[in-house]
């Protein structure tokens, strides 16, 4: 009776644990389409098949994963990050609308041979569509959280082997061609990856003409999503506010900036070689962008919106402007309503009786507030951290690509420099411990994925 027992407690231990990987492969599937940010097509459907052919593939309708390939890599450690290679990797060849991939999967087997067979699709272009899926595949699911392309090897070694796919090919890219491909890609991804997070730090902290920079490079490397279009529309943006006249340059606004923990962005005057009505239209072109490959994307269709409202001239016609729009968040429409009456030098009282029905914004923004007390002794931080700029600067890095920025370590320290700054990533050792006192932690810039301190050089 107790090995029955066992054995029945076995047994429904894996199938709860089948139905755990399942569920979460959806997960990433979601998770990675969000940060693909790429709504202009069709979401792509999700299907798990009871097939033992493809290991995975992609249509014209979406990706098929095979429940065989999933239960390969079901309860090991690094699931997330090898599903998440081979969902990325198909996604990649549906968002670039690879269409000698529809019905093929990762080991090239095939039901409509004569597609394969076309003279259109050579073995040169097929690899060369390789080459962009694991590139794609590698910056996206490292955005997502995942470590993609450190696992992909392993796991492409897998599926290869149990499912019995040949290594060579004549007509696809050998196995032995596609691990090279792979490790071509791996320090790439990770800089565009490295430099969209580093061009959100800038941007926090109000190095716009850099995190501009950032979201550029990525742009220019044919990564097109709408979180990057959002993120340098609001560099653009911050630049535009940072220079107009008071006081529109000293207020908050309920801008929405993603892969971060905050929404709003403290702005500071700064000098330009453009007028900060060129910067909004500047920013409000990249909200455009960011609307057209999602619709639905509501950070970036508010951020457009407060572009058009400072474009507009006259408290009036703010007004009206601000009574015409439907259905946004009764607070966002409160705060910019509150920033019309302060800019229309409206009477100080009945501002200040709107902003209760507003956000921390409004609040922030009738207040009076005194600069946080700034450190004049910026290197304090860096003694506290056993640094020392010359130090930093002697140290060669390895640089991000072709850009301005080199990647270093001191001991367990991550920094990033270019000429006038330090990007300096704090460890966990020391955030969770009382190295630095509170004023101090109020100049450190946090993301959704770290904290960081940023040297600004003589």
């Amino acid at each position: 009776m107790n090995k029955i027992i066992a054995i029945t407690f076995v047994f429904f231990t894996m199938i709860t644990e089948a139905q755990n990987c399942n569920e979460r492969v959806e997960e990433i599937f979601d998770s990675l389409i969000e940060s693909i940010g790429n709504y202009s097509m069709p979401k792509p459907e999700f299907n798990i098949s009871r097939q033992m052919k493809n290991a995975a593939k992609m249509n014209r309708n979406g990706v098929t994963i095979e429940q065989f390939a999933i239960d390969l890599f079901c309860g090991e450690n690094d699931f997330d990050d090898k599903l998440s290679y081979i969902l990325a990797h198909e996604l990649a060849h549906y968002y670039n609308k690879h269409t000698w991939m529809r019905n093929t999967g990762l080991g090239y087997a095939s039901s409509v041979q004569e597609v394969l067979d076309s003279i259109y699709y050579t073995k040169a272009k097929r690899k060369e569509s390789e080459i962009q899926a694991d590139l794609y595949a590698g910056f996206y699911g490292q955005i997502s959280g995942y470590n993609t392309l450190e696992k992909a090897i392993e796991t492409l070694t897998v599926l290869y082997d149990e499912y019995g796919f040949p290594r060579e090919n004549p007509k696809y890219p050998s196995f032995n061609e596609r691990i090279d491909i792979i490790n071509s890609k791996i320090k790439i991804a990770n800089d565009l990856a490295l430099l969209f997070e580093l061009g959100n730090v800038l941007l926090l902290d109000k190095k716009y003409n850099k995190s501009e920079y950032s979201y550029k490079y990525i742009l220019r490397e044919e990564f097109n999503s709408r979180e990057i279009h959002n993120n340098l529309g609001l560099s653009y943006l911050l630049r535009g506010v940072s220079v107009s006249k008071e006081p529109i340059s000293s207020l908050l606004f309920p801008l929405s900036l993603d892969q971060t923990t905050r929404a709003e962005v403290v702005t500071t005057r700064s000098s330009s070689i453009h007028s900060a009505e060129t910067l909004i239209r500047k920013a409000s072109k990249e909200f455009d962008w960011a609307i057209r490959l999602d619709p639905n994307y509501k950070k970036a269709v508010h951020n457009n919106i407060i572009c058009e409202f400072l474009l507009i001239e006259g408290y009036d016609n703010r007004t009206h402007f601000l009574n015409n729009q439907r259905g946004l968040d009764p607070k966002f429409i409160v705060d910019l309503e509150v920033i019309n009456m302060i800019i229309s030098k409206k009477k100080t009282k009945k501002t200040q009786r709107l902003a209760k029905k507003g956000s921390e914004i409004s609040q922030l923004n009738t207040s009076i507030i005194a600069d946080a007390n700034k450190i004049n002794n910026k290197d304090i931080f860096l003694r506290k951290l056993e640094l020392s700029p010359s130090l930093i600067i002697r140290k060669r890095g390895v640089r991000l690509q072709e850009s301005d920025f080199q990647s270093l370590y001191v001991n367990d320290i991550h920094i990033l420099k270019d000429p006038e700054l330090f990007i300096i990533r704090l460890p966990e050792r020391i955030l969770n411990n009382d190295t630095f006192s509170n004023e101090e932690k109020k100049q450190l810039v946090k993301t959704l994925k770290g904290t960081y301190y940023i040297y600004e050089r003589d």
